[in-house]
This record gives C-alpha cells, sequence and structure tokens, in this order.
C-alpha cells in the first residue's frame, strides 16, 4: 500500500464485513483512511479518507451487522466519533457528531448485538445536567444514537454478547465497578438486579385497559405484539399509569417499562 520500508497499517484493526477484510492504513505516510481489501493485490483498495479509521488510541475496532460497518475515526473539526460505512465512499458518514467540537466523543468498545450497536463514550461534557460519558446505543442513524447510562453507570468495558443480551463491566459512583446488563431482547435499558422497577400490574388477563403502579418514576411504557412488534408506546412521568389497548386482537403481549433512571422492567400481559 505504502511502498518501502515505512510500514503501510498504522494501528492494526482488522475486521470482516460483506466478503472482504476492513482495515486502516497509509498509502503516502501522513493520512490514514479505510481500505478494505478481498486477499489479493488489485482487490485492496481504498474506501475513504477516515484519519485512525478502526483504531483510534482507544483500541475501539469494528463492529457490524449484515449491511453497516461502524467504527471510530478523527477528522480535524470533529474530533473522534461514531462513523459507519457501507463499503462506499459514498456510503462512508459521519454517524452523528455526538460531542461537538475537536474533541470528539471517543468511542471505544463497540459491540454490535443484532441491530443495535453499543458502545462507551470517553468524554464526560456534560449536556442538560448528564454527563455523556459512559453506553451508548445506535441503530445507525444520529436519532437513535443516544446515551443510555446517562451518568448512572460509567466506563462500560468488557462488552459481551451472552444469549443475545448485552453483559459488561461498569463503574457507578456507589457500587464501584460491578457487573452490568441491557435487557434484551424486547427492549433496551440498563439495569442492575437490585436496581430493576417494582412493578404492580393489574387487571392481568383483561379486555384491554392495564394499569401499572411503580417503585419509580416511569418515563415510557412500550408494549409488543408476540412477534416482536412495538404496537404501542407512551411518554410518561408518573408512578401510576393506565394504558388501554382495546382493539387490539386477543394473545399474549409483552410490556417493557422504563423509569428515569434507564433501569427497565419487562413482563406478559394478556388480552382476552
Amino acid at each position: 500500500i505504502f511502498p518501502g520500508i515505512i510500514s503501510s497499517l498504522n494501528i492494526p484493526s482488522l475486521t470482516s464485513f460483506n466478503n472482504f477484510i476492513y482495515f486502516n492504513a497509509t498509502s503516502d505516510g501522513s493520512n490514514v483512511g479505510l481500505w478494505r481489501s478481498d486477499g489479493t493485490d488489485a482487490g485492496t483498495t481504498f474506501v475513504a479518507p477516515c484519519n485512525s479509521a478502526g483504531g483510534v488510541s482507544l483500541g475501539s475496532g469494528f463492529a457490524s451487522n449484515a449491511s453497516t460497518l461502524f467504527f471510530a475515526a478523527n477528522t480535524a473539526s470533529a474530533g473522534t466519533e461514531l462513523w459507519k460505512t457501507d463499503g462506499t465512499l459514498a456510503g462512508t458518514v459521519m454517524v452523528k457528531d455526538i460531542i461537538t467540537g475537536t474533541d470528539g466523543a471517543k468511542p471505544y468498545n463497540l459491540m454490535m448485538i443484532g441491530d443495535t450497536l453499543y458502545f462507551g463514550v470517553d468524554n464526560n461534557t456534560s449536556v442538560n445536567g448528564v454527563t455523556q460519558d459512559g453506553l451508548w446505543k445506535s441503530d445507525g442513524t444520529a436519532g437513535g444514537t443516544v446515551n443510555i447510562s446517562k451518568g448512572y453507570c460509567d466506563n462500560p468495558a468488557l462488552l459481551t454478547n451472552y444469549r443475545g443480551s448485552l453483559i459488561f463491566a461498569g463503574y457507578n459512583d456507589m457500587k464501584g465497578t460491578e457487573l452490568w446488563k441491557i435487557n434484551e431482547p424486547i427492549g433496551v435499558g440498563i439495569s442492575q438486579e437490585e436496581n430493576q422497577i417494582s412493578v404492580n400490574l393489574f387487571p392481568n388477563p383483561s379486555k384491554g385497559k392495564f394499569t401499572f403502579t411503580s417503585s419509580r418514576m416511569l418515563s415510557e411504557i412500550k408494549i409488543y405484539n408476540s412477534s416482536g412488534v412495538i404496537i404501542h408506546v407512551e411518554k410518561i412521568e408518573s408512578k401510576n399509569n393506565e394504558i388501554n389497548l382495546i382493539g387490539q386482537p386477543k394473545g399474549i403481549y409483552f410490556y417493557l417499562l422504563t423509569d428515569d433512571l434507564q433501569s427497565v422492567k419487562t413482563g406478559k400481559i394478556i388480552i382476552e
């Protein structure tokens, strides 16, 4: 890639995506970009000019689903932020400028579970009183890239896909470093076993109206059908709430309750 004795691979970080190996390299000794290879000289080509793509000093690496490869890349204007590519120059773009300015969010520990990307942010800038470092998730869009720990759990490490759920080590000022999990597959929320919401639900089964009472302030209720499709979403600010599902077909449904600490509670309801 860069003829001579100077190394082409600036920071070796390799991943397989859609029949190619992707990595960051330089062809001139200075500008580092995203490259890919099919294992042949002719099939080793430049993709996009992203400095330190896939190999920032935090060792973020790559993560992918069937259609998108995610990585951290550095630019002079935005610092180190989350990027994605479909393998083309036009399809290589920043997902979101999470922390505005030249410092950037410094994403690290990228982990893909299904079509959701989880990663850490190493920048404790405060937005609306909430520090931005900690665990984030992304669906590949700017609007779908959000902070899910919200200052409650920092320094996510050892991110592991365990039976479709994210298990990781995280730090909390009151608890130190402990084992945490993301509640999947029917929803996303950060919780430790003792931090889960205590919820009473009645009546269950019912004709379509259900009342939830919670030990903490609820912020959102989602209802999923048995196929995992969201059929009802409601934003709330209350410990008590009634949802009306009258008109939905009889059968088994699942709920996901989120509180203001992003802890979650899941369970089953029945419409008869």
